[in-house]
């Protein structure tokens, strides 16, 4: 089935990326803000957060031959009981542009608050992709979860959206993601609400206290323990982890620690792992002393002082 995502433009190549793990597809096509894949599922839509939303790819053309492109399309084979059109990013004639749907249905009926079909047209350059919406992608859900809501927050603790779209870097479909360093509970949420079973690991007892106080609110529940992950034996295939780097680790301490673990990743990792390094560690020198394969890599901003890096790691 050829699909497309509109992708949140924060950062397109994340976008893609997380995409790209969860879908798998056969090919794949970027067109500015879109991404058009050809994949045989679509069970996973419902777990992307580097999005807006997703669709049905039904058509595309040259902006100049939209029109005929409309009057000529098959909208009946996509219709269900009632539908509204959306343009974006150009003004159109859009009562112009429904008139082509309506009149190539039986029994055609426009419904503007609740429809049952969403055909949407989106203009890149001068292309234009046209679709039937699968899934929005809703912000509510991730904003209800930010940290400073939680039963027991952290100030270091990242945003749900962005901690979902790392887990789902890695690609998995179900088993374990383990976070070695796990804090408050963060990457554990975004794995435990998408199914996953979930290994959570802290040196500090604090943050394991902390993280079974985030489950419990959610109604979530993981294997934690208070563990050094310099020391970990825990064998997966998935990883996921944001590295410590607060006022109390700071300093020349930390490329030791960094190194030490990432070793331990090495021996435990089975497939694949995202770790999140601070900007000012020099972490593509100790990826290469352990011996791990960078495969991708993103900087997400936080603040004038501290850029996260994103590197997804195999063996």
């Amino acid at each position: 089935m050829r699909q497309f995502f509109w992708l949140l433009q924060d950062d397109l190549s994340l976008a893609v990326a997380e995409v790209l793990a969860l879908a798998k597809p056969t090919q794949a096509l970027q067109l500015g803000h879109l991404l058009i894949i050809d994949a045989k599922e679509t069970d996973f839509h419902k777990r992307i957060a580097w999005s807006h939303a997703t669709y049905e790819f039904l058509f595309s053309c040259s902006a100049t031959e939209l029109y005929t492109a409309m009057a000529g399309f098959d909208w009946q084979k996509h219709y269900k009981s009632s539908f509204k059109l959306v343009v974006h990013d150009v003004q159109m004639d859009i009562p112009k542009l429904a008139g082509f749907i309506w009149r190539s249905l039986k029994n055609p009926k426009v419904d503007l608050d609740k429809p049952k079909t969403r055909f949407e047209i989106f203009f890149v350059g001068n292309r234009v992709v046209v679709g039937k919406r699968i899934v929005k992608i809703d912000a509510k859900p991730f904003l209800a979860r930010r940290p400073h809501l939680r039963k027991a927050n952290h100030p270091s603790g990242m945003q749900p959206r962005l901690a979902r779209a790392l887990v789902n870097l890695v690609g998995a479909t179900k088993g374990t993601i383990v976070d070695p360093f796990c804090g408050a509970g963060g990457f554990l949420i975004e794995a435990g609400l998408m199914g996953f079973k979930m290994v959570g690991t802290d040196i500090d007892p604090a943050m394991i206290y902390r993280a079974k106080k985030n489950l419990a609110q959610l109604k979530l529940k993981a294997s934690l323990k208070v563990a050094d992950a310099t020391k970990m034996k825990t064998k997966s295939d998935y990883f996921v982890t944001d590295l410590p780097y607060g006022l109390n680790t700071k300093g020349k301490a930390l490329p030791k620690l960094y190194l030490a673990f990432l070793k331990r990743l090495k021996l435990c990792m089975k497939k694949r792992a995202i770790v999140v390094f601070p900007d000012f560690i020099d972490y593509p020198a100790l990826l290469k002393k352990a011996k791990l394969k960078t495969v991708e890599e993103f900087s997400q901003r936080v603040h004038a002082s501290l850029t996260r890096k994103i590197v997804v790691l195999e063996k």
